[in-house]
C-alpha cells in the first residue's frame, strides 16, 4: 500500500506546474537595446560588455544575429513562446515545451513573451522593436 501511495504521489506531483520563488529569482546578467545591422555581428548572449560584445572571442553557441529576414540564434539556444505575461526569470524558469531552433521571425518577437534558455543554462528574453530588410533593433534582458 505505501508503494501505491507514493507512485500515485509521484503522479500528481507531475501534474502540478512548476513555479519559481521570488526569493529564488536571479539577477539580471545584462540588458540592452541594440540594432543588429543585417549579417552583422553576432552578439555574445553571455558577455557582460557593453551591447552584448564578443570581445577577442567569437563564440558560436549562445549568440544571436540579424539576416535581414530572421533573428538567427547560436548553437545551444531554445526559444519558447510563453503564453501570457512578460517575459522574466521566473516565468521562464518554470515554463516547459522548449524547443532548440536556429531562427526566429521578427514580427512573432513584437510583444515580450519569448523566453531563451542558453547552453549555459542562462534565460534571456528579446524582443524586437522594429525591423527592415537592413537591421533589426533587439531588446534583451539575459539572467544570471
Amino acid at each position: 500500500m505505501i508503494s501505491d501511495l507514493k507512485s500515485e504521489n509521484s503522479d500528481l506531483r507531475q501534474l502540478v506546474p512548476f513555479e519559481v520563488d521570488p526569493e529564488d529569482a536571479h539577477d539580471i546578467r545584462a540588458a540592452a537595446s541594440v540594432t543588429l545591422a543585417k549579417k552583422g555581428d553576432r552578439l555574445d548572449l553571455n558577455s557582460t560588455l557593453p551591447n552584448f560584445s564578443r570581445g577577442d572571442n567569437s563564440p558560436y553557441s549562445d549568440t544571436i544575429w540579424y539576416d535581414g529576414t530572421n533573428i538567427r540564434l547560436g548553437y545551444g539556444v531554445s526559444a519558447l513562446v510563453l503564453n501570457d505575461g512578460p517575459a522574466s526569470f521566473e516565468a521562464c524558469a518554470a515554463a516547459t515545451g522548449w524547443a532548440e531552433t536556429t531562427s526566429l521571425e521578427p514580427h512573432l518577437l513584437a510583444e515580450p513573451t519569448t523566453c531563451l534558455r542558453l547552453e549555459t543554462g542562462r534565460y534571456a528574453a528579446v524582443k524586437v522593436t522594429q525591423f527592415t530588410e537592413t537591421s533589426a533593433d533587439v531588446a534583451i534582458t539575459v539572467w544570471e
